[in-house]
């Protein structure tokens, strides 16, 4: 038989979170918002994703309005899934319906406590 803590031990694992930051011009940014919240609808009615975050950034040192959407994820994985099946649709959506307004920047950290 194995210690308690043991089996306590095996549900412990890494966390990370992907944020994809979303910086638009200042008169896309109303339409912009509302693509970003399609999509994560989509994905909702998928229930692919357990948590994912539409923020905007205020008081952003960017021109223009900055958006964030932010995935909690427990292997890296399922990030590369994200971009793969999701992401580069909203992306291809965005530059396609604001040429040359919209700039994206991607980070992977991982929650260490």
């Amino acid at each position: 038989m194995q210690p308690f803590f043991y089996t306590f031990l095996k549900y412990i694992r890494s966390m990370f979170l992907y944020n994809i930051t979303i910086i638009t011009e200042s008169d896309s940014a109303p339409e912009v918002s509302i693509r970003i919240r399609n999509f994560m609808e989509q994905i909702d009615l998928a229930n692919e994703i357990s948590k994912i975050k539409f923020l905007k950034m205020l008081d952003s040192p960017h021109e223009g309005v900055t958006y964030s959407l932010q995935l909690e994820v427990g292997d890296q994985s399922h990030i590369q899934r994200f971009q793969q099946i999701h992401l580069q649709g909203l992306q291809a959506s965005l530059e396609q319906r604001f040429p040359g307004k919209i700039l994206y920047f991607e980070s992977v950290m991982e929650y260490i406590a």
